[in-house]
């Protein structure tokens, strides 16, 4: 008797067990992945708008499964440290304002003339097409990044606060704080000084007469603190636009899951595009706004911007030579580009 109670018992905990290893498993927590964003633009910059479009098209259609730490105004990084930043992996994702000695092809949105201002977003959707899938990918791979959202912006314009600014007569000799690659050349070209130095520095260097002024697109102007000290703006110089890329460590990507990669590529092909209307949008309101706060605004002559046009021609060629010697293909990126931005009028 002893012996067949001690198989039912023993019977019974063998089929307990089998019914508890059967049993169905709670299914885990979604893993959620924080994605650190090191910025350059402060708060409420129409440049960085476009991506806040971004990240929350991404956090919505992940269900959560992404979100994004977002470090505004260089508060993580220094502006001039992002990029080196996010191929090291200390940021996860950067703007690369001044990454364009890594990557010069970025800026072939400056070569002057190419688009004018109330073309900006076709010419963004066209920059997206060749820059997220065209020629620099292998370029981006060998960098340890790959762009998540680009745009470019209007045409860079003139901003002094003592010297008035009414014909190119009157931009000789006037220093003026540039970045990128061909803005400084093209300030050189008409004439004017350039002086580069990180934006974060513009007020000091403004406020103590050590530059006369800026050159920006009309929509970044009024977010720096600056933007007070600028009495006088000439809206017509049109030195070419300025990229604007969003990049992700090339570590990070591959290690997302495949259907999160497909839904931030999707949402990086809208905002780049979205982000471009919005600019534009506050380019066409802001000048009626600076004239109201007793900016003085003025534009250039028809003869005066016909010589601008005609003295920059032959930088673009320039700037293409000189890059295709460095070994990046951009005579065909920037054929890409205008083949693109016509298939989309």
């Amino acid at each position: 008797m002893k012996r067949c109670l001690y198989l039912v018992v023993a019977l019974v905990i063998m089929l307990s067990l089998l019914v508890v290893g059967c049993a169905p498993k709670a299914p885990a927590a979604e893993e959620v992945t924080t994605l650190r964003v090191a910025c350059i633009y402060p708060m409420g910059h129409p440049l960085g708008i476009g991506f806040h479009f971004f990240m929350s098209k991404v956090e919505a259609r992940t269900d959560g499964r992404v979100v994004f730490d977002y470090y505004p105004a260089s508060t993580l990084i220094k502006g001039p440290d992002i990029l080196d930043a996010v191929i090291a992996g200390s940021a996860h994702i950067g703007n690369m304002v001044y990454g364009g000695k890594k990557a010069p092809w970025i800026f072939f949105t400056q070569l002057p003339g190419v688009y004018p201002d109330e073309k900006m977003v076709l010419a963004s959707e066209a920059m997206y097409k060749v820059s997220i899938g065209g020629m620099p990918e292998e370029e981006w791979g060998k960098l340890g990044v790959k762009p998540l959202y680009c745009m470019t912006t209007c045409n860079y314009q003139i901003y002094t606060i003592k010297k008035v600014v009414k014909s190119v007569a009157d931009f000789q000799g006037v220093k003026i704080r540039a970045a990128g690659a061909m803005v400084p050349k093209a300030i050189e070209g008409i004439g004017g000084v350039p002086v580069s130095m990180p934006i974060g520095e513009a007020y000091e260097a403004i406020s103590k007469g050590v530059v006369d002024g800026v050159t920006l697109a009309i929509p970044s102007l009024k977010p720096y603190a600056f933007y007070e000290l600028i009495k006088y703006a000439t809206i017509c110089f049109d030195l070419g636009g300025y990229p604007v890329y969003f990049v992700i460590n090339l570590y990070t990507w591959n290690a997302l899951p495949s259907d999160i990669q497909e839904i931030m590529e999707k949402a990086g092909a809208e905002a780049s595009v979205e982000g471009a209307e919005y600019y534009w949008k506050v380019a066409q309101t802001d000048v009626d706004a600076w004239k109201k706060g007793g900016m003085e605004v003025y534009t250039l002559s028809s003869g005066d911007k016909a010589a601008i046009k005609a003295e920059l021609a032959p930088m673009g060629d320039a700037w293409i030579a000189d890059t295709e010697a460095k070994g990046f293909a951009v005579k065909k990126l920037v054929e890409d580009w205008q083949a693109a931005m016509a298939e989309l009028r």
